[in-house]
């Protein structure tokens, strides 16, 4: 099967690497955060050591890593700014009408996602679709 590491919250995969190193997120946990983690997708009983916390112990480390909500707000706002400009000069360029530019705040987007209960969210895949996404089970 090979080497997986995965970053999750909850049921929601952050970040994942197979077959190589990927991203090292030891620096968010303590020692004392190791612990045996059991992986039922893997078809076997099969437990690795790996780190387990809480978001709450986590997020501090987070936000001295830089990665803030402020941040998260500018980064959001520079893209949307970005796209929307791209999206103009391709329109101008083939001679299109002005495409629309009504994107979600950043606080919209916020808002929807605190309106979404962490106990809804699966990582199971709709295998019935033809481009399988991640879904959401309610």
């Amino acid at each position: 099967m090979g080497t997986y590491i995965s970053l999750d919250v909850g049921a929601i995969e952050i970040a994942w690497s197979k077959n190589h190193p990927g991203l090292d997120h030891s620096c968010l946990f303590h020692e004392t955060d190791r612990v045996e983690i059991r992986h039922d997708w893997s078809g076997e009983d099969d437990c690795q050591m790996g780190f387990r916390s809480t978001v709450a112990a986590v997020l501090p480390r987070i936000e001295l890593l830089g990665h803030t909500l402020d941040r998260a707000r500018r980064e959001y706002e520079t893209a949307v700014t970005i796209n929307s400009r791209e999206r103009l000069e391709y329109a101008e360029a083939v001679g299109e009408p002005a495409p629309s530019t009504d994107y979600l705040a950043f606080d919209e987007i916020l808002t929807i996602a605190k309106s979404i209960p962490a106990k809804g969210l699966s990582k199971e895949i709709d295998e019935k679709d033809q481009e399988p996404k991640r879904v959401l089970v309610t």
